[in-house]
């Protein structure tokens, strides 16, 4: 079953929450507003064409970021998508998308068709690999397509608020974290709460980040 619709009154008629959040990309790059010109970085055609062509590989992925954002939450525009896939897939996205590979970061490749980017992050760690597999399934405009579940999205969220350097997008994180907790409320029950808290203690490696990842924790319960 795909994951339920959070509100109706938030979606556009006759779409998900992730045709929805690109629906609204597509609306504001019809305007440039000298305060943040917004350019249209993800065509419904494109994003449809990349996951036929994961799917028709038999590509393991799991949506994250935005889009899987928008299937739990009021959805908001996203100027990408955020993947996870196998270590192994990883290096046969590359060869499934010739040409779009523009660049590598310590996390993720990033890779661009026809202006529309995706980014894919190698499931480097056992909870990464859990995340793929308990990704659910739902469709973009028809496409059969695979998403984290509301549980661990907020997982991966908070887990990113603790890595990032730049304060404001560490505050989306929780922001996005807070508001998936908020509408997916049933589907995340206490022990899903109490999962994410194991989860994140576990990756601390030193008192630094055991602070970081501790405080994220107690954070769910005053969200």
């Amino acid at each position: 079953m795909p994951p339920s619709e959070p509100r109706g009154e938030f979606l556009y008629p006759g779409k998900n929450g992730m045709e929805t959040s690109v629906a609204i990309l597509e609306v504001l790059s019809g305007f440039s507003p000298t305060t943040r010109p917004w350019r249209l970085t993800m065509e419904v055609e494109k994003v449809m064409e990349i996951f036929r062509r994961l799917n028709e590989a038999g590509v393991r992925y799991a949506i994250i970021g935005g889009l899987a954002y928008a299937e739990y939450a009021p959805p908001r525009a996203t100027q990408d998508t955020d993947m996870i896939v196998t270590v192994e897939d990883a290096s046969r996205v590359r060869d499934l998308f010739p040409g779009c590979y523009l660049r590598g970061t310590a996390i993720a490749g990033i890779y661009e068709l026809e202006g529309t980017r995706f980014d894919v992050l190698p499931a480097r760690r056992a909870v990464q690999l859990e995340v793929l597999r308990n990704a659910v399934d739902s469709s973009f405009h028809g496409v059969p397509v695979k998403v984290a579940t509301g549980r661990d999205f907020v997982f991966l969220k908070l887990w990113a608020s603790c890595e990032r350097r730049d304060p404001r997008k560490a505050t989306q994180d929780r922001l996005d974290a807070g508001f998936v907790l908020e509408y997916a409320e049933e589907k995340i029950l206490s022990e899903g709460i109490a999962w994410i808290a194991c989860q994140l203690l576990a990756l601390a490696y030193t008192p630094e980040e055991k602070a970081k990842l501790r405080e994220a924790a107690a954070w769910m319960n005053r969200a």
